[in-house]
């Protein structure tokens, strides 16, 4: 008997208890769930605040997703500070590597 697989549901949480804030996303970065990183990110980045985004839980990243993590990187840009993205691995690793990504972006092990 096939399983069949179910996408997970994106998420975002704020973990604002070091410095800088860490966003961990959970799920499916696709065209459903970016806004909500887009909303979660804005306020830290007009803040001029420095974010890391934990992508430890995150199996999926479509070019949507992409776009928001290039905003973001841009926004951050403008202010003088940084996102950096932790943790990437799997699928996530393979689409920034494909793109390029992984030169421009800030990204750590």
């Amino acid at each position: 008997m096939a399983t069949e697989s179910v996408p997970q549901r994106f998420s975002a949480v704020v973990d604002e208890a070091g410095a800088p804030p860490v966003v961990r996303l959970r799920g499916e970065l696709d065209v459903a769930g970016a806004p909500e990183l887009r909303s979660v990110l804005y306020p830290m980045l007009d803040d001029g605040q420095s974010v890391v985004v934990d992508c430890s839980e995150l199996h999926f990243l479509d070019s949507t997703g992409l776009g928001v993590l290039i905003w973001a990187h841009k926004r951050a840009r403008e202010h003088g500070r940084e996102v950096r993205l932790r943790a990437t691995s799997g699928a996530v690793a393979k689409v920034l590597d494909i793109t390029g990504l992984d030169e421009i972006l800030a990204v750590d092990p």
